[in-house]
């Protein structure tokens, strides 16, 4: 029985060809709002793919490659993306709420104005990142390098920034009226110099408090 991929209206857009498993119909697809909820599509080659308000909730995206993917508009929920390469792929609006981002390659990716709560980025390499107007709260950033990351305007109650470099990050219009762990920050000073004493008086007390 052959695979068919359907849009989330139900559309039907690519009939799979005999023998083929879904990685390989879906690396071949025209994939526009396609629904992919819970699928398996752990390393896939998806660099490049048009993914925009694509559904994805709870789908297997272990070690695939999406670098240049246009995902904007999609719904990652719970989408599991560790190790995934992310390289240049552009998340914005995106739902990413509880995805799983350990250790995935991301660089020059756009989470502008996604949803991100609960999203666990530890150890991952965040430099040079947008998440300019993203919900980022209980947020793990734990470990990570947020080199020259904009957060600027973005939601961070319950974030956890602990143990992550971030020289150059830029926090600009940020509310530190919520919990933010900042345990062990690196390069906290430079940061809080440049995004004034809200931060200032936070850092230096999550980093000083008596152990």
């Amino acid at each position: 029985m052959s695979l068919i991929l359907k849009s989330m209206s139900g559309q039907t857009l690519l009939v799979g060809r005999e023998g083929e498993n879904l990685r390989e119909l879906v690396e071949r697809a025209n994939l526009l709002e396609i629904d992919l909820a819970a699928a398996d599509l752990h390393g896939a080659a998806l660099a490049g793919v048009d993914l925009r308000g694509a559904g994805l909730a709870r789908a297997n995206l272990v070690g695939a490659d999406l670098q240049r993917a246009q995902i904007s508009y999609a719904n990652l929920w719970l989408a599991d993306l560790a190790g995934a390469d992310l390289t240049d792929a552009d998340l914005h609006n995106s739902d990413l709420r509880g995805a799983n981002l350990t250790a995935a390659r991301v660089s020059g990716t756009d989470f502008g104005e996604a949803a991100l709560i609960g999203v666990n980025f530890s150890e991952t390499q965040l430099i040079d990142q947008n998440f300019t107007n993203a919900i980022l709260t209980e947020c793990s950033f734990r470990g990570c390098r947020l080199r020259g990351t904009n957060f600027s305007n973005a939601w961070l109650a319950g974030a956890d920034f602990s143990l992550a470099d971030l020289a150059g990050a830029n926090f600009s219009r940020v509310e530190f009226d919520h919990f933010i762990n900042f345990e062990g920050v690196k390069n906290v000073t430079k940061v809080a110099k440049e995004h004034g004493r809200h931060l200032v008086q936070f850092a230096i007390w999550v980093n000083q408090k008596p152990t």
